[in-house]
């Protein structure tokens, strides 16, 4: 994170939020120092030398993040402030990266690269180190604080120190990675300090840092899109080429076109890019340019525009080289020179001759500077003419060319990056892109001009099928399905042709209602089965038929479990097939894993099996863990995961084997706040992390650890209260926030806090109640509110004095017991309707809810109810 330090404006340097999560295993600091590398430019201590803690006073902290911290400190010995910088997690991976940071800065001596003083490590092993404090503000606060085009123009010879920083930089071999404007420090004197080199990299660092690092970090969308990410993708969205957006390796033209994604902030007022999430301006990113500069500052100088237009080339070949051609370009500007990503106009070139040489030109006669001009426009008009007659066509080649690479690009790596993180919804652009490309090209194009149109409709559809529109979802997969049917037909052994054609279909299917789409299914899966026998190794026939069979089996299980329990049997054969496959790469784990996780599901409830059940969701966790051991994010793995320790946690449970249960519940837990840290936007992991914090509570409350149980309840109702309130009309939402108010509820109660238990137990009913007002004939509801109205009543029964107050509630809980015709509830309601009435001395009626009560204990869940009702029949006498 970016913060300015204090009401003063100090800023140090970026915090942590730039630091990489730990995934690995942690030991103590000491351990960790004796075996690493030398880092940076062989340093004579391989290690961070022991500081006496007496020699900096800690005066107040003024950022934090995830993984550190930064104080402004009183250095004792010269008696000067200074930003000190320090871990707060012990990590193996986290503590080599800050030791990089603080080596490669202190190596860096420019006026404008915040400096080192000191660094080292704490007696406790900790490591920390030493900056200058700077005075001022950050860059994006400058430019905020502007007001016209004029100022934010006056801000120019600051992108210009940037520049001529990182050209130094360069020249070290040293390239930043995560520059943007909060990185920038515009001082109180005019100076201009880049700070945060936590994700800077040594080009001529040949060691594994760099990968250790990326498997230690967090994928994108784990930040807004104005913070570090890290992980595959390292930087800040909204100023990182595309290039560094898909996670390859970059160069020193990264910074360029960060330096160029700033100075168009200054020119605009806006980031190149604004979205609510990283995964959203990556998105952005990969489809297409940022907004012309020259559309959101048309006051901008059109050699200024052609500076960040060439700077943030999407292509690395076509920017500036380096840091110091772009700073060179900014400084010809400043002075009136010629710059270099301008091409000038004859007329643009002659003003300016005019203007340097306005004395002399008074001094020669018009008429010969007319002629001299327009001979020389003549002749560049016809130079340029027959130039533009092969430029044009080069460039339509290009283009088109270009145009299809993306398209494909777009649709094959970003659509699995999306799908992965979550996040298909945000296909719709793209694929809405790649459609309009091919139906603008106006005539048939070859086969694969085909496929692609037909792979962007068929993502299309799902877009639409996702929102519920299946109307549109219909044309779209009609559409795709018509182009790759006549594919098929004429190439019958292109298998990615017929994998395709399946999966639309497969799509058409799944939206169609009732038999007929269970009965189409069926069809596609026989055709699926034959793609196989005619292709038995290959991946994309394997996956989709196996994919077809496991989708198959649920939809039959809905009306025959048994008959769905028999076909999962082939989505199996399938995955063993397909996990023995030598390509087996992400997507093809997740298939064998939903393969294994459905056949679980049948056999634990068509087939009551729970220890097959149990071994086919213990081979499915193989394989996700496999699957992320391949792909460290893979979101929709990792979720699958997650789920498969939460279900065999239940099983544990239900055989009371709660530290199985706990163990499980915790190892999913674990994964889904990892989710989180990933997309904090995706509501589905907020859903699963409360799913397995409750499951936690239900463990710690059948071991009567109350307070345990209580404490994760209220943040499951927490979790659920703020879901709630972005989606009021969410049912589902509101039904469990009753159920979690109940258990808060009766976990208090349990600890003898009345006034609290009834106020959540309240609660539950308000909810409850109003749920049954939408719908009053559901018998889930009534039974829902029955156990409320129980706890409320026996809960005023405990509270001294209230006993009369619970009547009522017990009666209209009785009503619906009787409604409902639960035996068990009506024993155990009558009985505590007894207890009460016999509190208030009303012992005839006390005395005839008991022997109801009693006539009804054989079928109570509670085997000691019997022998409480006669003890209080005893008493009503």
């Amino acid at each position: 994170m970016s913060h300015r330090a204090g009401t003063d404006d100090t800023i140090a340097a970026q915090s942590d939020d730039t630091l990489a999560t730990s995934t690995g295993s942690e030991s103590g600091a000491s351990s960790r120092r004796g075996s690493r590398p030398s880092i940076a430019s062989s340093p004579d201590y391989l290690e961070l030398r022991v500081v006496d803690p007496d020699h900096y006073a800690l005066v107040r902290e003024i950022a934090r993040g995830g993984m550190g911290r930064i104080w402004m400190a009183r250095d004792r010995r010269l008696g000067r402030d200074v930003a000190l910088k320090e871990v707060l997690v012990d990590s193996e991976a986290i503590v080599r990266r800050f030791e990089r940071e603080a080596r490669i800065t202190a190596r860096l001596q420019h006026p404008s690269i915040v400096g080192i003083h000191e660094a080292g490590v704490w007696p406790s092993g900790e490591p920390f180190y030493v900056m200058r404090l700077v005075s001022g503000r950050s860059l994006d606060e400058a430019i905020a604080a502007t007001t016209s085009f004029a100022e934010r123009l006056a801000l120019l010879p600051n992108v210009l120190a940037v520049a001529d920083a990182i050209a130094y930089a360069h020249g070290q071999r040293v390239i930043h990675r995560d520059l943007k404007p909060r990185n920038i420090v515009v001082g109180e004197f005019g100076e201009t300090v880049v700070i945060d080199w936590g994700l800077a990299k040594d080009l001529g660092d040949s060691s594994d840092l760099e990968t250790s690092f990326a498997s230690a970090g967090t994928a994108v969308g784990t930040s807004g899109p104005g913070e570090t990410t890290a992980g595959d993708i390292l930087g800040t969205p909204s100023y990182m080429p595309p290039e560094q957006a898909a996670g390859q390796a970059v160069d020193e033209r990264a910074d360029v076109y960060a330096i160029g994604a700033m100075l168009y902030h200054v020119l605009a007022n806006e980031p190149p890019y604004r979205s609510q999430s990283s995964a959203e301006v990556i998105a952005a990113l990969m489809v297409e340019p940022p907004v012309p500069v020259s559309k959101r500052a048309p006051a901008a100088p059109t050699e200024l525009v052609a500076i960040v237009e060439r700077a943030m080339a999407r292509e690395p070949a076509a920017r500036y080289r380096t840091a110091r051609e772009l700073a060179d370009d900014l400084r010809r500007f400043q002075t009136g020179q010629l710059v270099g990503a301008h091409r000038y106009s004859t007329g643009q070139l002659l003003r300016r001759w005019i203007r340097r040489h306005r004395t002399a030109i008074a001094a020669v006669a018009a008429a010969a500077i007319v002629g001299i001009v327009v001979g020389v426009v003549a002749l560049r008009r016809i130079i340029a003419a027959e130039r533009l007659v092969e430029q044009q066509r080069a460039e339509a080649v290009a283009s088109r060319k270009d145009a299809e690479a993306l398209s494909q690009f777009m649709m094959r790596d970003v659509e699995n990056k999306l799908v992965m993180m979550g996040r298909p919804d945000m296909l719709d652009a793209i694929a809405s892109r790649a459609v309009d490309y091919y139906d603008k090209r106006g005539d048939d194009g070859s086969d694969g001009d085909r496929y692609e149109l037909a792979a962007a409709r068929n993502v299309l559809g799902g877009g639409f099928a996702a929102r519920g529109d299946l109307a549109n979802a219909r044309v779209q997969f009609d559409k795709a399905a018509s182009l790759l049917a006549g594919l098929a037909v004429r190439n019958p052994d292109n298998v990615k042709f017929h994998t395709q054609w399946l999966r639309v279909r497969a799509n058409l299917a799944s939206i169609a209602q009732g038999p007929a789409g269970e009965q189409a299914l069926r069809g596609i899966t026989a055709d699926a089965d034959r793609l196989v026998a005619a292709h038995p190794r290959d991946p994309d026939a394997l996956h989709v038929a196996c994919g077809n069979h496991a989708h198959l089996a649920a939809l039959i299980a809905r009306r025959d479990p048994k008959a769905g329990l028999a076909e999962s049997a082939r989505s199996i054969e399938l995955a063993d097939t397909l996990e023995a496959v030598a390509s087996f790469d992400t997507a093809e784990q997740a298939m064998v894993l939903k393969a294994h996780r459905t056949r679980g599901d049948l056999l634990r409830t068509a087939g009551h099996d729970v220890d097959g059940a149990l071994r086919e969701y213990r081979h499915a966790q193989v394989v996700g863990e496999r699957a992320t051991a391949l792909d460290v994010h893979a979101p929709d793995v990792l979720d699958q995961v997650a789920s498969l320790h939460e279900t065999i946690g239940d099983i544990s449970f239900e055989r009371d084997d709660l530290t199985g249960a706990e163990s499980e519940f915790q190892a999913g837990l674990a994964i889904a706040e990892r989710l989180r840290k990933l997309d904090s936007t995706n509501n589905d992991w907020y859903r699963t992390q409360q799913r397995l914090d409750e499951r936690i509570g239900m463990v710690l409350e059948a071991r009567h650890d109350y307070p345990g149980a209580l404490a994760r309840y209220e943040t499951c109702e927490g979790i659920l209260a703020e879901l709630g309130a972005a989606s009021p009309n969410d049912q589902d939402l509101a039904h469990d926030r009753a159920i979690l108010a109940r258990d808060v509820g009766r976990m208090q109660a349990a600890m003898h806090q009345l006034p609290d238990a009834l106020a959540s137990l309240e609660r539950a009913a308000a909810i409850e109640k109003k749920l049954l007002d939408a719908d009053p004939a559901s018998s889930e509801l009534q039974s829902q509110l029955y156990e409320t109205d129980e706890l409320i009543g026996t809960t005023l029964a405990q509270a001294p004095g209230r006993a009369r107050d619970a009547l009522p509630i017990l009666r209209d809980a009785l009503a619906i017991a009787t409604k409902l015709a639960n035996q068990a509830d009506l024993a155990a309601t009558h009985a505590d309707l007894g207890a009460a009435l016999l509190q208030v001395r009303d012992l005839p009626a006390a005395r005839v809810e008991l022997h109801a009560a009693l006539e009804l204990a054989p079928h109570a869940n509670d085997p000691s109810l019997a022998g409480r009702v006669r003890q209080d029949l005893a008493r009503a006498k």
